[in-house]
């Protein structure tokens, strides 16, 4: 299973496979920063790559409206 998940820390949206998102979360004293937006039964990387280019494009706008 892969995921897309919005790191906190970094204030970016990541894609990965479990164990990744595992590992990172797990390095990060609070793992509250870590919350998964979409879950992949199979890695579609194309994909995830285009969602999250749209989520962090989403986002940079809004703080910049701010």
């Amino acid at each position: 299973m892969h995921l897309i998940w919005y790191n906190g820390k970094t204030s970016e949206y990541e894609y990965g496979d479990v164990n990744s998102y595992q590992l990172k979360r797990s390095k990060e004293e609070n793992t509250d920063n870590f919350t998964v937006l979409m879950e992949f039964p199979s890695d579609d990387e194309e994909l995830a790559s285009k969602l999250i280019e749209e989520l962090n494009q989403a986002k940079d706008e809004h703080a910049i409206a701010f």
